[in-house]
Formats: C-alpha cells, structure tokens, sequence
C-alpha cells in the first residue's frame, strides 16, 4: 500500500497489523527500489502498489505462482523464495539493512 512506502526516506514500513510479531517493521529501499517504485506511482490508480488488473484487487498468490512457473521456477514458491533467500543472507557476512 502506498501509504507504507515513504520514497523520500527510501523507506517502506509495513504496519504491525500486518506482522507476525506485531510491530512495525521497517524495511530499507534501495535507490534503484524507490526508482522503480516513483515510476510506478506515478502510473497508479489506487493505494495499492501492485494493482493486480481488475476492480483494483491485489495481484492474486495465483497470479504470482503463474508467473513464477511461467518464468520456470518449476514448484518454487513466493513464501519458499523469501524463505530460501533469509537462509541464505544469515549465513553470509550481510548487513540486515540489506
């Protein structure tokens, strides 16, 4: 949702109703992030993000796993990637603001 994202601060805070452990939790934007994100702000029609294309719904988890089969993740899932990347980044010398 827009109202999460500050792209002066580069900055996307997503609210503590939304997390697991109930807090807010902030999450660093790139420059190439908030690139990405001004251009698409500028196209949009609601307060979502990432439109999924009709009645201004959410792109659908179906939606999402189509398109990682069509782009050959074979049975990889979006919740498994993050999964799979947060291993991966704990056990290399990253920082978290990462």
């Amino acid at each position: 949702m827009w109202p999460e994202i500050d792209l002066d601060a580069a900055l996307w805070t997503v609210p503590a109703a939304k997390m697991k452990a109930a807090r807010d939790h902030e999450v660093p934007l790139s420059e190439r992030a908030v690139t990405i994100l001004r251009a698409t702000q500028q196209q949009s029609t609601s307060d979502l993000v990432f439109e999924g294309g009709r009645d201004g719904r959410p792109i659908s988890d179906t939606a999402m796993t189509k398109a990682l089969r069509a782009a050959g993740a074979g049975d990889a899932t979006l919740h498994g990637l993050r999964s799979s990347f947060r291993d991966w980044a704990g056990d290399r010398p990253i920082t978290r603001a990462m």
